[in-house]
C-alpha cells in the first residue's frame, strides 16, 4: 500500500467518525500533511497514525 492511499483512507476515517467537526478535521489534515515526508522516508511511522 503506498503512502498515499494510506493518507487517503485515514482522512476517509477521520471524515465518517469526525465528520461534524470541522477544527479537528483541519488540525489532522494539517498535521498529517506534514508529516508525509517523514512517512516517505520511514514508511513504519504511519502504523502510529
Amino acid at each position: 500500500m503506498t503512502i498515499a492511499k494510506t493518507v487517503e483512507d485515514l482522512l476517509a476515517i477521520l471524515e465518517a467518525r469526525d465528520g461534524d467537526k470541522p477544527e479537528f478535521k483541519q488540525a489532522v489534515e494539517e498535521v498529517i500533511d506534514g508529516l508525509k515526508p517523514v512517512f516517505e522516508k520511514n514508511p513504519a511511522y504511519i502504523q502510529a497514525f
